[in-house]
């Protein structure tokens, strides 16, 4: 298995800016593991993908395709 941090760490940052509690935990312990440049892009590469998925966001069907 390929293990991405970055993209990890992405995907913990949207699930945390969408309530969810451990996914915030598991971007704090990852912090060690990934330089700040890598937690920039990362952080980044959340953002862009809520600019292109907010539609889905409010309308409730986040995760449903």
């Amino acid at each position: 298995m390929i293990r991405d941090l970055t993209k990890a760490y992405m995907w913990f940052t949207l699930a945390g800016k969408l309530g969810n509690a451990d996914a915030l935990e598991n971007c704090a312990s990852m912090t060690g593991s990934l330089s700040a440049g890598k937690i920039a892009v990362a952080e980044g590469m959340a953002a862009r993908w809520l600019e292109n998925h907010e539609f889905e966001i409010e309308a409730g069907n986040f995760g449903d395709g």
